[in-house]
């Protein structure tokens, strides 16, 4: 399991998302996580109430980012860095014959 979540996911959103439905995600998701509409659902606990502080923050964050288009380009750049770092890109393939060993 990951330890971290990109702002979309913490909106629950797709990257290709309209501002008009990324609006209403975070609407959404802000409510779900509000620290106040949980403590009306559910007793929480000294770490419920943690968790529910830090997810709330995480959704606040992943709004200001995705809904300003200037930062919301620079983070798809990020996360389009990071896929490539992690995967690696082939730029074409290569037969073993083509590949010179010194032995």
């Amino acid at each position: 399991m990951r330890d971290t979540f990109t702002h979309y996911e913490y909106l629950e959103v797709l990257p290709g998302v309209s501002a008009d439905d990324l609006k209403r995600a975070y609407q959404r998701r802000i409510l779900e996580v509000h620290p106040d509409k949980l403590q009306q659902r559910q007793q929480s606990s000294p770490t419920s109430a943690l968790a529910t502080t830090n997810n709330f923050s995480k959704v606040q964050l992943a709004w200001q980012v995705l809904q300003d288009p200037r930062k919301r380009e620079e983070y798809d750049g990020y996360l389009a860095d990071l896929a490539t770092r992690s995967h690696g890109i082939v730029h074409e393939a290569v037969t073993l014959d083509e590949m010179h060993f010194d032995e």
